[in-house]
């Protein structure tokens, strides 16, 4: 992939899981072998335009992509923008532990690794569909120490929203939400109870979360360590 950008120091004002133009985003876990990462394969992720927080790095990166290409409707004082990733990776580094939850409408799976983490680790949630299991939901903590990266190509940038108006037409999305649909329709990947733990972790409930991190626009940062201790 063709842009590596840091987000460590953001993500919580770049990742914007609402998706303005009513796009759905889906979200997977990617096997990749390794202890000291985790990475989240993504279709359809809107990333909000900010220069300071990733847009020079991209631009730097690749001056003359798309996101280089459309910087005049970013760059001023009150310009709002976003842009739409078809296809990225989401990549934590360092100590990493995830939980998750999938919910398939009649039932929700949830899936616990291990957590501990140490003061000033930080957690990324994500949330949308399932690329992995057809018609279901997920929801996605992931607990990580280190770096939180953001891997993408040029090809699968669009300029989503410019000053709170959509790039895409009502029946644009519909068209590609219905495509996507059938698209993992046909994959017929339904959720096999033997690949996951059920065990729901307290991260799960908000006050239970509130308790280890501290919220802010660009981090959420633990305020102590937590080494599987509910108590």
């Amino acid at each position: 992939m063709n842009y590596n950008i840091n987000i460590t120091d953001g993500y919580p004002a770049l990742l914007n899981l609402d998706n303005t133009s009513g796009l759905y985003s889906y979200f997977a876990i990617d096997p990749c072998g390794e202890t000291n990462k985790i990475v989240v394969s993504v279709e359809n992720l809107e990333i909000n335009a900010d220069k300071d927080l990733w847009c020079s790095h991209a631009i730097a990166e690749n001056p003359k992509g798309v996101i280089a290409k459309f910087a005049d409707r970013y760059d001023g004082e009150d310009s709002v923008a976003s842009f739409l990733l078809r296809r990225a990776k989401i990549v934590a580094e360092g100590d990493v532990t995830y939980c998750v939850c999938l919910d398939n409408g009649i039932e929700k799976i949830y899936h616990t690794l291990p957590v501990s983490f140490s003061t000033g680790s930080k957690y990324v949630w994500l949330s949308g569909k399932s690329l992995d299991y057809t018609d279901s939901n997920i929801g996605l903590y992931i607990f990580f120490s280190g770096r939180l990266s953001l891997q993408f190509d040029d090809r699968d940038v669009l300029l989503q929203m410019h000053d709170f108006k959509s790039t895409f037409n009502m029946d644009e999305v519909k068209i590609i939400n219905k495509s996507q649909e059938i698209f993992n329709k046909q994959r017929n990947t339904s959720i096999k109870h033997d690949v996951f733990n059920n065990t729901k972790s307290p991260f799960f409930d908000f006050d239970f979360l509130m308790r280890y991190f501290e919220h802010t626009e660009y981090v959420n940062i633990a305020l102590r360590d937590f080494h599987g201790d509910l108590n």
